[in-house]
């Protein structure tokens, strides 16, 4: 098993203690590597041409399965059984993997944990037009300003790396996967719905509470808050409007009408207190997370002949990863993330536990029946069975291939259940509906556009018009007569 770890591709790394795998190891016959690989600037720099391609970091990933096919047997491994998996931008990584020809015959099973390619955060082919402007941008902000690729790489080789990332995170420019022509020839968008990639045994999963992982960061206040913040509707229309700009400056106000027609809860919207917490979370995790891949599920299922399963963590721990010392958010849930604890075990890690607060003992079970399902799927393509020649588990073990129409998947919690169609709804409208939209809208010529809006808050202004003749016919004398 090779483990990818996260960080947006621009931070995280393999050295982490809870992911060193000791646990997962012990619960399952299987030996586990990890790899560290460049990020940032130094990982994805992509110049448009020959003086720095971009996707190095991805390139260091490739090597590092290279190097798992040359040398695993010398640690008791099988290099014909490897399965890669990650989470967040890991998992990202993992599905570019499947896409790409330079490295998906270097593996043969594969795990998604909250990422997927075609995620607005991992691939934005907005951002494939602009990569060459973004790449002067940070050589204009260290003193490389050249109109030059060449002189402008050499440049920037003369700046201390740390510089470099400093200025990256600061200045908020975007260093991520591109197409490249040598590990990625085209969007990974494209690929996935023509269904080019590797035809192999799959996992894919996300958790309940993805959202709440970028709340810190728009409220960062609450970064170490035990309570939410209460998000009024104002606040709420704003960040509507912001995770819709992430991927595109220009947001028709009729994408906003349809998002919130979507989500919201109509019979409070006159309620001046509501608090839209609860509405906002699922916005920002299944446009991110939830239903891209649910997506990549959907064209594995219909495309390729191997088993595919899903799951969806609805476990609240009693602990996040992201409150060590007992400081830290208090409200991320079932959050993104969350699912590391139980799949590499930090219950049982003594380096972690001095950290957190206590484990009890039935996420302690949890976080064992999520190690045997990660190992009996590395080890058989089931995570129900552990053995090749046993038949698929019942009870808790219980886990049946995700097909469409049937769209079963893994509750992954104490209960363990099964169920179907999760997030149905919701991933029709972000997969389906809202890419028809903006295409509807997109042919429209601005004038039209901006008629259809005035239209709408003319209707508006009717409305409210209608609403006070209709006062005035019921008491239509003046205050004194």
């Amino acid at each position: 098993m090779v483990f990818i770890h996260g960080g947006g591709y621009t931070t995280g790394t393999s050295m982490s203690k809870g992911t060193d795998g000791i646990p997962l190891v012990s619960v399952g016959n299987v030996v586990m590597v990890a790899m560290n690989y460049r990020l940032g600037a130094l990982g994805f720099l992509d110049t448009g041409d020959q003086a720095s391609p971009g996707n190095f970091g991805l390139l260091d990933q490739a090597e590092a399965l290279r190097w798992v096919q040359r040398n695993i047997g010398a640690f008791g491994g099988d290099n014909s059984s490897v399965t890669i998996f990650g989470e967040s931008a890991g998992s990202g990584s993992v599905d570019f993997h499947l896409l790409s020809k330079k490295s998906r015959d270097l593996f043969h099973q594969a795990i998604l944990q909250s990422g997927t390619s075609i995620a607005s955060w991992s691939y934005r082919q907005d951002y494939e037009m602009n990569k060459v402007n973004a790449a002067f941008q940070l050589g204009a902000l260290l003193n490389c300003s050249t109109s030059d690729t060449l002189e402008l790489v050499e440049c920037l080789k003369l700046i201390d790396p740390m510089v470099i990332e400093e200025t990256v995170s600061l200045n908020l420019i975007r260093m991520g996967p591109t197409i490249d022509g040598v590990f990625l020839d085209e969007s990974p968008i494209t690929m996935t719905e023509r269904g080019d990639f590797k035809d192999c045994p799959l996992i894919i999963g996300f958790s309940k509470d993805e959202g709440t992982f970028t709340i810190p960061f728009i409220f960062p206040e609450y970064a170490r808050s035990k309570e939410a913040p209460y998000i009024n509707q104002d606040t709420f229309n704003m960040m509507v409007l912001g995770a819709l700009q992430a991927n595109n400056p220009f947001v028709p106000e009729l994408l906003e009408d349809a998002v919130k027609q979507e989500y919201v809860d109509w019979s409070q919207w006159d309620n001046q207190t509501s608090d839209y917490f609860d509405t906002i979370v699922p916005i920002l995790g299944d446009e991110a997370f939830s239903c891209p891949s649910v997506k990549t599920a959907r064209a594995h299922a219909t495309m390729t002949s191997a088993p595919l399963f899903m799951y969806f963590m609805t476990q609240v721990p009693t602990w996040s990863i992201f409150e060590p010392n007992q400081t830290g958010p208090g409200y991320l849930g079932a959050g993104h993330a969350e699912d590391l604890q139980f799949v590499f075990g930090f219950p049982f890690i003594p380096e972690v536990v001095e950290i957190y607060s206590p484990t009890p003992d039935e996420e302690k079970e949890l976080s064992v029946k999520f190690m045997r399902f990660w190992t009996n799927f590395a080890n058989t393509g089931d995570p129900s069975r552990d053995d090749v020649s046993s038949t698929p588990g019942t009870g808790d073990w219980e886990w049946p291939p995700f097909t469409v129409p049937g769209l079963e998947y893994k509750d992954l919690s104490v209960e363990l259940p099964v169920g179907n169609g999760i997030k149905a709804d919701e991933c029709v409208f972000w997969n389906d509906y809202k890419p028809k939209l903006l295409t509807m809208l997109g042919s429209m010529d601005q004038s039209e556009l901006e008629w259809r809006e005035e239209f709408s808050g003319w209707q508006n202004d009717l409305e409210e018009w209608r609403m006070s003749f209709s006062d005035y016919q019921q008491n239509p004398y003046c205050d004194g007569q």
